[in-house]
């Protein structure tokens, strides 16, 4: 027991006395430190402008959007420093165009800091780094000063107006060709000017009005400061409008004339202004429309055959048309309809009606739009018979059975034809082939130019002048005439017609607006061959003149002093 306490009293001893030297040693470094710590503290060096200097790598740059960071060397009293040992870095308005810093901050054993100045330039705006676009529903006149919507990048990068650039106009109070200046500010500089089209506002206030028939008015307000209007007109093949008519700018209408019947018109108008002799038009205005109804029907015939009326009349743009019918010459009374669906059908047989009646025929055209029928005017009304002399004249004979013969013959094949108007009487057609099989029997012909022969059909040749005639009365066209080889007695020189076979013929065109009846009738020594209309109408009075000169005779027809028929003759 004894022995083991002396043991820990040593044991503690000895531990103590280590403790004390531990303790000591701690106490002597803390103390080294302390003085090392002293002694850097009295070495550390402050940077400022009158020790330090700073080198770049470049004074001037230029903006382009990206940092501008240059190299940077620093000298303390002429020895160079090392970057992160020595001193760090700081750059401050290094993107944009101004004035940038570079500050250098000392570290280590230097404190302090100093700052370098260098420039970044604004760039310079010129046509191909510049891209300009305007919003085109901003480039109209409405009265005052415009400024378009514009869309400004530089080198694919938008800009934004009175941060990147400003803008000035000029001649932008009314259209035309105007101009925008875009100067940079800020990043950018210099200038950059563009033109740009200003446009007629859009025309307002249009309207359609129907003066007549086959005529429209296309009214509209009036557009300031513009060079003219142009009227188009809706193409149902283009499915599109197309150019009509131009208006001068004082104009607020025009007026369409001939405009197709049984048809819708639909018209707008835009305004344009000339600029270096080309026209830019503002934007169109809202349509307008009018239906033109059919033309005036015309009746071409009317007859009675048995209990069958037939009417002819002349086809029209249309969707169809109506028949009206009576017995009352006043047309007031009875009334009857018939309704032709089909717009090409021209004829129509009304069957079944009362024989020995007159009746009298009006028609009319309709056409149908937006389901809804409109009908033109109606004809002139016509009855149905020809009781209406229009032209007539009478040619004697000598009663020569074989002769008088074959003028009954070819008279009584020529009387009741009807010629429509546009139509042409065929002498040789109508008459047909002369031959004794039909009744034709022989007697004198022209036999050159003094010469006379018994011949087939012999005399039919004042048929012919009689004919002649009266269609130089009625001032209709004559188409095709021959003088005979021998004077005639029958008709003035210079007035007659030869028929030959098939080598001379007669032949006069229905230019009137009626169908024409030719009565011919051979009676007590007088051929008479009278023209006939439906209606009470009369031709123009002509003149009828024949001058000789030698053996040759010239005919002159003539309506108020002008000569609208000649022939001559030699005999």
């Amino acid at each position: 027991m004894v022995k083991t306490h002396i043991t820990d009293k040593v044991n503690r001893s000895v531990i103590m006395k280590k403790s004390l030297s531990v303790i000591s040693s701690l106490l002597f470094a803390a103390l080294c430190l302390g003085f090392a710590f002293n002694a850097y503290a009295q070495d550390v060096t402050a940077l400022n402008d009158a020790n330090t200097v700073i080198l770049i790598s470049e004074q001037n740059y230029v903006y382009d959007g990206t940092p501008k960071t240059p190299a940077v060397s620093v000298y303390y009293n002429g020895i160079l420093l090392s970057e992160n040992v020595n001193y760090s870095l700081t750059y401050s308005d290094f993107v944009v165009a101004g004035t940038a810093k570079v500050t250098v901050t000392g570290i280590n054993s230097y404190t302090g800091s100093v700052t370098k100045e260098y420039t970044i330039k604004p760039i310079t705006f010129n046509s191909k780094n510049l891209s300009v676009t305007f919003d085109k529903t901003s480039l109209v006149y409405y009265g005052s000063a415009v400024h378009p919507v514009m869309y400004v990048s530089f080198n694919g990068q938008p800009l934004v107006q009175d941060v990147d650039y400003k803008v000035t106009y000029s001649k932008n109070n009314a259209p035309g060709r105007a101009t925008v200046k875009i100067t940079g500010i800020g990043n950018f500089a210099g200038s950059v000017s563009k033109t740009f089209i200003i446009l007629p506002q859009k025309v307002n206030s249009v309207s359609i009005a129907k003066n007549s028939a086959t005529t429209a008015t296309v009214s509209w307000g009036k557009v300031d400061k513009v060079s003219g209007y142009e009227i188009l007109k809706y193409d149902a093949n283009k499915n599109s409008f197309v150019h009509a008519v131009y208006a001068s700018a004082d104009s607020t209408s025009y007026k369409f004339t001939k405009l197709q019947n049984s048809a819708l018109h639909s018209y707008v108008v835009k305004a344009y202004k000339t600029i270096d002799g080309d026209k830019y038009f503002g934007e169109q205005s809202d349509a307008v429309s009018v239906f033109i109804k059919p033309a005036k029907a015309q009746l071409t015939s009317v007859t009675m055959k048995n209990s069958t009326l037939n009417v002819e009349w002349k086809k029209l743009d249309c969707t169809g048309y109506e028949i009206i019918y009576t017995t009352d010459s006043k047309f007031k009374k009875g009334l009857k309809t018939v309704k032709i669906k089909n717009s090409n059908k021209t004829k129509k047989a009304i069957k079944k009606l009362k024989k020995g009646k007159k009746y009298y025929v009006k028609v009319r055209a309709y056409a149908v739009n937006n389901g809804k029928k409109l009908y033109g005017s109606k004809s002139t009304m016509l009855s149905s018979y020809f009781s209406n002399v229009y032209s007539t004249y009478c040619s004697y004979y000598v009663n020569n059975k074989d002769r008088t013969t074959n003028l009954k013959i070819a008279s009584k094949k020529i009387n009741g034809t009807i010629i429509q108007p546009g139509e042409t009487f065929d002498f040789n057609k109508v008459v047909g082939s002369r031959t004794s099989s039909k009744g034709y029997k022989k007697a004198h012909v022209f036999t050159g130019d003094d010469g006379v022969a018994m011949g087939l059909a012999g005399g039919i040749c004042q048929v012919a002048s009689t004919a002649f005639n009266a269609a130089l009365l009625a001032n209709v066209q004559i188409v095709e005439r021959h003088q005979h080889s021998q004077r005639v007695s029958y008709v003035p020189l210079g007035r007659d017609a030869a028929i030959s076979g098939n080598a001379q013929n007669f032949k006069w065109k229905n230019n009137t607006k009626y169908a024409i009846k030719v009565g011919m009738t051979v009676k007590g020594g007088k051929i008479t061959c009278t023209f006939y209309t439906c209606q009470k109408a009369k031709p123009k009075k002509v003149n009828l003149n024949v001058t000789q000169k030698g053996k040759k005779f010239t005919l002159k027809r003539s309506v108020k002093g002008k000569v609208n028929y000649t022939c001559h003759s030699k005999y």
